[in-house]
């Protein structure tokens, strides 16, 4: 994470804004819920919320491993997941806390728990922390992302900091996609690779501003859109399949709107499709860049 301008907003949300000097400061608070040894295993069981976050980078910041599992795993996964992997320390919210003590009996593997509103901070500590958040050995495992499990048992894929960072400095400086200018759209679930460095790693690396949707509503992508001014979307081809049919339904309903999208496609030029389809792009917030899909 390199801090350009450290009162900028980082991240935003329903309820709640933080800028990157705030931001670190919750990490450094995190990361003091950790020992000294290096490698500890940490794994993070919750649904998208900037606690997520916080733990994510203070693991990092003492050298630890960010194991991410699907919050809607059941006992019986998490389990399996708990005996492969073998966390010394698991962060969960209040809403997932069952599952994690259902699990940690049936795997007879017993890590020390941590409830996120439990054990967040309640106001700024003052700590003025600029220097930012540095990676460790980039030949250090990052994250273990574990599999669907669709082909037999979920298999824990590591990943490396330079794996990571080959991929924050393809999109970010190589071709310059992700940048300060930003304001990525958070989506989907953190577990997941894309998400994680799309709309965490590679943004705060860059210095951009993440708003993290209420929901995945249409009401809740639209409020966001708008309200944050967003310029890049991070999600999946069912998302943009959703998007497009909604959109062109209208325009096949209507013969005008049909021959201005068959002209403006023929013709080619962004320019002239975001005039003539102008009532369209307000409707995303008017500054859409990037479509980026994975």
């Amino acid at each position: 994470m390199l801090i350009r301008n450290i009162k900028k907003i980082a991240l935003i949300g329903e309820g709640f804004s933080y800028d990157y000097q705030q931001l670190l400061e919750q990490v450094d608070y995190y990361a003091d819920k950790f020992i000294k040894k290096s490698h500890q295993k940490v794994l993070i069981f919750a649904e998208n919320r900037p606690e997520w976050i916080f733990v994510l980078y203070a693991a990092w910041k003492k050298n630890c491993i960010v194991i991410p599992v699907d919050h809607m795993s059941t006992s019986e996964e998490v389990a399996y997941i708990l005996s492969d992997s073998k966390p010394e320390k698991i962060f969960c919210s209040k809403e997932k806390r069952n599952i994690i003590d259902s699990a940690v009996i049936a795997s007879e593997f017993h890590p020390e728990i941590l409830v996120l509103e439990e054990t967040g901070l309640s106001k700024q500590s003052g700590n003025h922390n600029h220097a930012g958040i540095g990676f460790p050995d980039l030949s250090d495992i990052a994250l273990i992302n574990y599999t669907s499990g669709t082909t037999g048992n979920p298999k824990g894929v590591m990943l490396t900091f330079k794996n990571l960072l080959t991929n924050i400095i393809a999109v970010s400086e190589s071709v310059p996609i992700i940048t300060s200018e930003e304001r990525i759209l958070m989506l989907l679930p953190l577990h997941h690779i894309l998400p994680v460095m799309g709309t965490v790693v590679i943004p705060f690396y860059a210095g951009s501003m993440v708003a993290m949707a209420q929901s995945m509503s249409s009401e809740d992508i639209i409020n966001a859109l708008q309200k944050h001014r967003i310029s890049i979307i991070i999600g999946v081809p069912r998302l943009y399949n959703a998007i497009r049919k909604g959109i062109m339904v209208k325009i096949e309903n209507s013969i005008i709107a049909s021959f201005i999208f068959s002209m403006a496609k023929f013709i080619g030029s962004r320019r002239l499709s975001r005039f003539l389809f102008k009532k369209v792009h307000q409707k995303f917030g008017g500054n859409i860049k990037y479509l980026v899909s994975g």
